[in-house]
C-alpha cells in the first residue's frame, strides 16, 4: 500500500504560518504537542518538544503538518531561498483565480516570488512567497486552453463507484480519460508522445 499523507513544513512562528494557509483557503484540522524519548529518537535529537499544527484543503485531498520545535530550536533562522534551491522547495495548490487569490494575499502583506503568467493557454501560474520565505505556486486551470487539449495531465480522481482512476478536468464537455499503458505525456511539454493508433480509438478513450 502506497498513499500520500501529508507534507511537514518547519516553521519559527507557528501561528503566523497557520495564518498563512488559512488565507489560502485551507481548514485547521487540530494543534498538538509532541515530548519524550519516542519523539527523540524519531528525531534523532535531544529534548525535544514541538508544537504541531494540522491543517487540510477543504476536500481532504491534502494536508500540511505545520511543525514549531521549541526544543532544540533552530540556530540559523528562516531564509528566503531561491525556487531554484535544491531539495523540497515548493507546494502547489490549484485554485479557482489566481489573480483574486494574489490579490488577497498581497492585502495580507505576502507578494508574489516573479510574475503571474499563462502557461501554453493551459494554466495561469506564479509563486507566493509566504512567512519565513516559504513558497507556495498557484495553479489556475485557463478553460479555454484546457477545453481544446484533451492531452492534458492526469488528474486523481474516482469514478462513481468509488474506485481511483486517472481522469482529467471536466471541461468543455470532456468527461474523462483513461489511457492504455502505451499512451504516454510529455508532461514538461503537455504533448503526446505516443498518440492512439487511430481516430476511432482516440474517440473510444474519450467517453464522451
Amino acid at each position: 500500500m502506497l498513499r500520500f499523507d501529508y507534507v511537514g513544513v518547519v516553521v519559527d512562528d507557528l501561528d503566523a504560518a497557520v495564518a498563512f494557509f488559512l488565507a489560502l483557503g485551507f481548514e485547521l484540522e487540530g494543534r498538538t504537542v509532541v515530548e519524550g524519548e519516542t519523539v527523540d529518537r524519531i528525531n534523532g535529537l535531544d529534548g525535544v518538544r514541538a508544537e504541531l499544527a494540522f491543517v487540510r484543503t477543504p476536500d481532504d485531498s491534502g494536508k500540511l503538518e505545520i511543525v514549531k520545535y521549541h526544543t532544540p530550536a533552530d540556530q540559523e533562522g528562516p531564509r528566503p531561498w531561491p525556487a531554484n534551491r535544491l531539495g523540497f522547495r515548493h507546494i502547489t495548490l490549484e485554485v479557482d483565480d489566481v489573480n483574486a487569490m494574489v490579490a488577497g494575499l498581497r492585502d495580507r502583506g505576502f507578494d508574489t516570488v516573479g510574475e503571474v503568467c499563462d502557461y501554453e493557454d493551459l494554466y495561469r501560474l506564479c509563486y507566493v512567497r509566504g512567512p519565513e520565505g516559504l513558497i507556495i505556486e498557484l495553479a489556475e486551470r485557463i478553460v479555454s486552453g484546457a477545453a481544446t487539449h484533451p492531452d492534458l495531465p492526469r488528474r486523481r480522481g474516482r469514478n462513481s463507484a468509488g474506485s481511483a482512476t486517472d481522469a482529467v478536468a471536466d471541461v468543455g464537455g470532456l468527461r474523462r480519460v483513461d489511457y492504455p499503458d502505451d499512451f504516454k505525456l510529455d508532461t514538461g511539454r503537455q504533448h503526446l508522445k505516443q498518440p492512439p493508433a487511430s481516430t476511432e480509438q482516440h474517440r473510444d478513450l474519450m467517453h464522451l
